[in-house]
């Protein structure tokens, strides 16, 4: 089945369960990535904001020039995003991890790929003024360019 074929909420749940390597929580996971929600359970307190955290314009499920990637904000905190992310290489699908900040309209991320991937690195992504697309660059090690480009759209 190749990922045009999953439906975006099973393609989404399944690039972010790898994020429970980075120590979060299920129950965080699945309240992030539906929108809200306490992961301590009972009751959450909700405050009320005119604004949404700098973070939630880059949640869900994005298509991208290597494959699909999740992102969904870290429970508390309105600029951490996490996420994950799939491509393909040499026949086989690599999956990989990612972390990283928001200010104004740009991501910069670790990355992380599994075993028999292309390592770990950095990436820096410019969302559109419509938030429907961004442009970036990829890079390994400190770099945050030497690979190339990384642009995606919902």
């Amino acid at each position: 089945m190749t990922h045009s074929q999953l439906a975006p909420r099973t393609l989404l749940s399944r690039l972010l369960t790898p994020l429970l390597t980075l120590g979060l929580t299920a129950a965080s996971l699945a309240l992030v990535a539906c929108g809200g929600g306490s992961a301590e359970g009972g009751s959450s307190q909700t405050v009320a904001s005119s604004e949404p955290a700098p973070g939630a314009v880059w949640e869900g499920l994005w298509q991208t020039n290597f494959g699909p990637i999740g992102f969904a904000l870290v429970e508390g905190e309105s600029s951490l995003i996490a996420g994950a992310y799939e491509y393909e290489m040499d026949g086989r699908t690599i999956s990989g991890t990612l972390l990283g900040t928001v200010q104004g309209n740009t991501l910069d991320v670790s990355w992380e790929d599994e075993p028999g991937g292309l390592g770990s690195g950095h990436a820096s992504f410019t969302l559109s003024a419509d938030g429907q697309t961004f442009t970036g660059t990829w890079g390994r090690g400190d770099s945050y360019a030497d690979g190339g480009e990384w642009s995606g759209s919902r």
